[in-house]
């Protein structure tokens, strides 16, 4: 078990993969005309049963670098027996223009088995990771930038008693419309998520730390692309309540109310108030007094297409 002062570490470090940004981005969005009325009171009590259904799919990805002596952080989704689907920036050798240096990911899941018990270590990897995702807003969302990873491992997790579903990518997200974040990010004070027991303390575990951190959202645009824009910081489903997407959410998943995957989290903007948001992006909230923070982010379109495609680049990793 790692120590706290590593862990705190590690999850202060996986604040690289999911950054905010400052506000006045409608311009570079390209967001005009104004969306309509967006209700953000739609989002129920209690989490979808398709949705919970959905949770033993998510996982945790962790990017271990030797040279740098740094551990990333992220999340992701398992699309069948032994591909995972993430966020292409959480893979180091893609989100970095640096020298290439040797990165050993493993995957961390609640129903991952293998001889030993430990994290599964991927052995195959393909990934797109173009335009910018880094939290700066150079980007014009009908050419949204494609940043997509999926992952391989050599071990058949068990049990796959419900698989991903993929949304009909010919029906609209239309505003308005509920979805749900799930993922391991760690928690607003830098403690740990992480889905093996192994890597957290007693009182840790009975703080739920070994389970995801599960949000709702509200749909504010649908892009020509499928690229899909949300806000959070709304409402929790979890133990301990969660609202806000920060580093480590990166390539969780995304479920509309029927437990189908909508895509996963590539990028994140942070605003103050409800009103901040309505001021830069031209949107109109009901009830919209809320003036704690909250996140607006957006949602890479996850299809069995992309997944074919980047099965078809997979390519063999090397272990440090």
């Amino acid at each position: 078990m790692a120590g706290m002062i590593e862990k705190v570490g590690a999850v202060l470090a996986s604040a690289t993969l999911l950054s905010g940004c400052g506000s006045n981005i409608v311009n570079a969005l390209n967001l005009t005309p104004a969306y309509t009325e967006i209700n953000l009171d739609s989002l129920p009590e209690t989490l979808p049963d398709a949705v919970t259904q959905q949770i033993p799919n998510v996982v945790a990805l962790t990017d271990n670098i030797p040279f740098l002596s740094q551990t990333e952080y992220c999340s992701g989704v398992r699309v069948d027996q032994r591909d995972y689907l993430s966020a292409g920036h959480c893979d180091y050798q893609l989100a970095s223009n640096a020298l290439t240096l040797c990165v050993d990911m493993s995957i961390s899941s609640q129903s991952a088995i293998t001889a030993d018990g430990e994290s599964i270590p991927v052995i195959k990897k393909a990934g797109t990771f173009t335009g910018d995702t880094s939290g700066k807003v150079n980007i014009v969302l009908n050419n949204a930038p494609e940043d997509a990873l999926l992952v391989e491992t050599a071990y058949e997790p068990l049990p796959y008693s419900t698989p991903t579903h993929f949304r009909d990518s010919s029906s609209e997200i239309s505003p308005g419309t509920p979805l749900y974040l799930v993922n391991y990010e760690p928690t607003a004070d830098n403690r740990l998520r992480s889905p093996y027991a192994k890597d957290l303390y007693a009182n840790e575990l009975q703080a739920g730390l070994n389970k995801p951190a599960i949000f709702g959202a509200i749909a504010l645009k649908q892009f020509s692309d499928g690229t899909t824009m949300a806000i959070a910081g709304i409402k929790s489903y979890s133990m301990p309540p969660e609202t806000d997407a920060r580093g480590g959410s990166s390539g969780g998943p995304v479920y509309d109310a029927a437990g189908n995957l909508v895509g996963t989290t590539i990028n994140l903007f942070n605003y103050s108030s409800l009103p901040e948001v309505e001021n830069d992006l031209g949107v109109t909230f009901k009830n919209s007094s809320n003036e704690t923070g909250v996140n607006v982010f957006l949602i890479q379109d996850s299809t069995p297409s992309l997944i074919d495609d980047l099965q078809a680049k997979q390519q063999p990793t090397d272990g440090c």
